[in-house]
């Protein structure tokens, strides 16, 4: 059905279907095809995978990435020689530093000069 949308112009004949991206991905109310973009789900994923990497201190994952690059996944830096997982968890820790806060207990482990 959407290749025909895209791929048939009118009275079945053969031909591209000029459309964009935001018509295709309307609802089919609106005239659109009810596609979703994906793009707009990374960030979403990556955001869960580096919530994952901060809270599972102890998983295999953690440990090996730790001991590569260290655990300094929020200043969204990443070299070019870094492995894929390194960079899908710094570009989900971009996307978490929006939403997560920090909870100061007693100040004993808070560097003010650093978390600037």
């Amino acid at each position: 059905m959407c290749r025909g949308f895209i791929w048939s112009k009118n009275n079945d004949k053969a031909g591209i279907h000029y459309a964009s991206w935001e018509l295709l991905c309307r609802p089919k109310i609106e005239g659109g095809r009810g596609m979703f973009s994906a793009s707009l789900r990374v960030g979403p994923l990556c955001a869960k995978f580096a919530w994952n990497f901060l809270t599972k201190l102890n998983s295999l994952l953690n440990l090996i990435l730790k001991a590569k690059y260290g655990d300094d996944v929020w200043s969204g830096t990443v070299k070019q020689c870094c492995s894929p997982t390194w960079k899908i968890i710094t570009m989900g820790a971009v996307f978490l530093k929006k939403v997560v806060r920090w909870e100061v207990s007693n100040g004993n482990s808070i560097k003010w000069l650093q978390d600037t």
